[in-house]
Parts: structure tokens; sequence; C-alpha cells
């Protein structure tokens, strides 16, 4: 008896000592706090003092830019909130892709990815040179008429060296004779676009089609992405 005493007594201090640190969320004791859940819980919310609730009030800018981001905002909550809406992450905001993104959706794009005002040298491109302005990356953006576009996009954008060059491509290639086929060239003519060039790549498995514009200034500019039909 005295020995499984001894025994019960050592294994309790085993657990003890032991013990595993809980999950997220899970720390907290519903007897002693009167909580289920402690406040670092991935999807815990704190209506008084959650900084994306307050940042909600403000409108879709301010909760879709470059705001989630607990430690500069001083948060005083530890909830994870900030880690978890990745808003960027344009994937996990819709089970089905092929939606239209919002025009909340694209402009969480447009205030995340990096943009220069500059022309860039890069080797793959047919030119050797590209331009990612503010304003070619909006266009880029409310070109992609799906939410897997947009999310190819925002990978593109920053993988550009993947490119594969296709070949070269007339402005109207594709499109009937209308006087708004007409109307569009001739505004792309007005800003200095003599043709496409066609590049592909993969994301995720599945082959991708790129039209960057061709400047008459000897550089390129992001324009419209496609799904591959091989």
């Amino acid at each position: 008896m005295i020995k499984w005493c001894k025994s019960v007594e050592y294994t309790l201090k085993r657990i003890l000592k032991d013990e595993p640190t809980p999950a997220k969320g899970l720390e907290s004791n519903p007897a002693k706090k009167a909580e289920m859940y402690s406040r670092n819980l991935p999807f815990y919310l704190q209506p008084q003092t959650c900084i994306w609730l307050k940042l909600a009030k403000g409108g879709a800018e301010a909760r879709l830019g470059r705001l989630f981001n607990a430690e500069k905002l001083k948060c005083p909550e530890n909830c994870n909130l900030c880690k978890l809406l990745d808003l960027t992450s344009i994937r996990s905001m819709h089970d089905n892709g092929d939606l239209e993104p919002t025009n909340e959706e694209r402009k969480a794009v447009l205030n995340t990815l990096p943009v220069h005002d500059a022309v860039k040298s890069y080797a793959n491109m047919k030119t050797g040179l590209i331009l990612k302005s503010k304003k070619s990356l909006k266009r880029f953006v409310y070109h992609a008429w799906t939410i897997n576009r947009l999310d190819a996009e925002k990978y593109i954008w920053e993988h550009h060296e993947e490119l594969q060059f296709e070949r070269i491509s007339a402005l109207g290639e594709g499109k009937d004779n209308s006087e708004g086929a007409k109307k569009n060239i001739q505004n792309k003519t007005n800003r200095g676009v003599i043709n496409y060039v066609v590049y592909s790549f993969v994301y995720n498995g599945k082959k991708w089609i790129v039209k960057t514009e061709q400047h008459e200034n000897g550089f390129e500019m992001f324009y419209h992405i496609r799904e591959s039909d091989q």
C-alpha cells in the first residue's frame, strides 16, 4: 500500500513537472477566470479594445490597408488576429476563386505590393526593361477578372524573373472591329503603347499567361493575366 502511494505521488510530480504547454487560446482556467478561452485564441475578438474593429469603422481603406501590425499599433491584446488577417492573401477571402474581386480586395493588393517610378533592367524581359509604377500596378490589378487571377498577379509582380517569353502580340489582336475596340487601341497608342509582349509562368501548378504593354520608349508594363488554355 505504501509502495503504491509513493508510486502515485511520483507519477503526480512527473505530470505536474512535465505538463505540456497548452495550445494558444486554451491557457485559461474557466473555474478561475470565468472564461472558456484565453485572449490569444486565434479567432478571439475584443469588441471594446480590438484595433481591427476600430479600424473597421474607418472604412474599407482602413480595413484593408497596411494597418494589420499589432506591434506597430501598440495593440493591448495578444489575440493573433492581425497575423491571421493577411488580407493580401486573396485566396483565403473566398472559397470560390472564380468570383470577381471586390474593390476592397483590389485596393488591398494596391496598398501592399511594392512600386517604383523608375524603369528597371531585367534580363528575362523582351525589352530588358520594366516599369512597375503605381499607375501600371493599378491598371494590372483592375484587369484581373477573378480572385484567382488577382492572386496570380500578386505573385508574378514580385517574381517577374520567372516570366518566360512567348511572342509579340499586336494591339487589338483577337478583338472585333467595333468602334469601342478601335477607341481602346487609340487610347493605348496615345499612351505610347506600340504592342503587347506575351509571357508565361507557372503558379500553384497551373500555367498562366501574362501580357505586358511595350512602350515606345523601350520599356514594358504589366497589363493583363489569364489562365493558360493548355
